[in-house]
């Protein structure tokens, strides 16, 4: 049954170009993400002259995000917050290599 409806609705909206596909599974092999990561637009924009000073990270979480940007900007000041308490001793071991330039607000 759900393949007869996935087809009839194909049918239905192929005029529009759009098609049904199962979530998670991409139509065609040759598919490619068209939005870049968070981390190649930063590299990007340092490579044409982006130098923060200071940066914010707001909802840190266990630091990811923070070291990524930390490492490409590497004299920026980064103010990382985070109030989950629950994640702040994890937070605080992932970032202590940059504490003389990150500080955590919960």
């Amino acid at each position: 049954m759900k393949s007869i409806l996935k087809k009839f609705l194909n049918a239905v909206l192929s005029p529009f170009d759009i098609e049904l596909v199962r979530k998670g599974v991409v139509a065609s092999s040759n598919y490619q993400h068209s939005m870049p990561s968070c981390e190649k637009r930063l590299r990007h924009a340092k490579s044409i002259g982006f130098s923060p000073k200071f940066i914010v990270d707001g909802g840190a979480f266990v630091g990811d995000w923070t070291n990524m940007v930390a490492s490409l900007f590497p004299n920026s000041e980064v103010m990382v917050i985070e109030p989950n308490p629950h994640v702040i001793t994890t937070l605080e071991e992932n970032i202590k290599h940059i504490s003389n330039r990150a500080w955590i607000v919960q």
